[in-house]
């Protein structure tokens, strides 16, 4: 561990400097670099009329992102528009008003 006593902090890179070192230095080997990611599967999540409000991506290797539309065909990847209670999604709503059975289970897989 390399620190800075001279009471304003420094950047890393000037001290393994100063010790006639890089940053690389302080690691046995390589970073790997990250495969690329792929979408698996979208799961979208809309309001009681069936307007998506916004998708979760799974992507492989394993990983979740969130992304609603930006009403211009793309997707906003920051803000996300969510219920201020929780609504159930339309297809919950008709299942219960056709007297099925509901079941919630724990992951996107449950919807």
């Amino acid at each position: 561990m390399a620190r800075c006593h001279a009471g304003s902090g420094c950047a890393i890179e000037d001290i393994v400097a100063a010790l006639g070192m890089t940053t690389r230095d302080l690691f046995d080997e390589p970073i790997e670099k990250r495969p690329e990611r792929r979408i698996a599967a979208t799961y979208q999540y809309t309001d009681e009329v069936g307007t998506v409000l916004y998708e979760v991506v799974r992507h492989e290797p394993k990983d979740f992102r969130q992304r609603r539309p930006d009403g211009h065909g793309g997707w906003d990847l920051e803000a996300r528009r969510r219920p201020t209670c929780p609504v159930p999604p339309a297809r919950l709503i008709a299942g219960i008003k056709a007297g099925l059975w509901v079941v919630i289970a724990e992951g996107e897989k449950g919807r």
